[in-house]
């Protein structure tokens, strides 16, 4: 699928804001806790059983009576699977070898893997297996959104 210049820059342009976008989402928090040696942190900031989260916050959407565990719920599991949705566009519209999905989503994993590994050793977040499980099944729907909609390669030219 060709694309001309200017729809490129412009694609550029807008991965480039949602990039700074997501980094600042991602990294702009502090969990540093004064007089608490970083090694304690780095693990108390870390889950490695996949789906332990995601339970939790299934569970918390059935509870009827805390409604504000409900809305935090929501928004951590949706969100975390719409936040990458456009990086499962982008990708695969900007550069042709992300346009099959045993190469896009594989870097979609790595991306999220990386910032899932720079939250854990900054301390700017928790580094959560089901985070990444979210993230990655987020850019996997944007690669189908962009599937669903690219324009199908013509036949070879006469």
């Amino acid at each position: 699928m060709l694309m001309n210049k200017t729809r490129r820059q412009g694609l550029l342009a807008l991965l480039l804001v949602y990039s700074a976008v997501m980094l600042w989402l991602l990294l702009d928090r502090d969990r540093v806790a004064q007089g608490v040696d970083y090694w304690d942190q780095v693990g108390a900031n870390m889950n490695l059983r996949p789906f332990h989260t995601i339970k939790l916050y299934i569970d918390l959407l059935t509870d009827v009576n805390n409604t504000d565990n409900m809305i935090a719920a929501v928004v951590n599991l949706f969100g975390n699977v719409a936040m990458f949705i456009p990086l499962g566009i982008f990708l695969p519209a900007l550069w042709k070898p992300m346009q099959r999905w045993w190469t896009c989503l594989p870097c979609i994993t790595l991306v999220m893997t990386v910032v899932e590994l720079v939250q854990l050793v900054t301390l700017r977040g928790c580094c959560d297996v089901d985070d990444l499980i979210l993230n990655v099944l987020g850019g996997a729907l944007g690669y189908a959104v962009w599937k669903a909609h690219a324009k199908p390669r013509s036949g070879k030219k006469k």
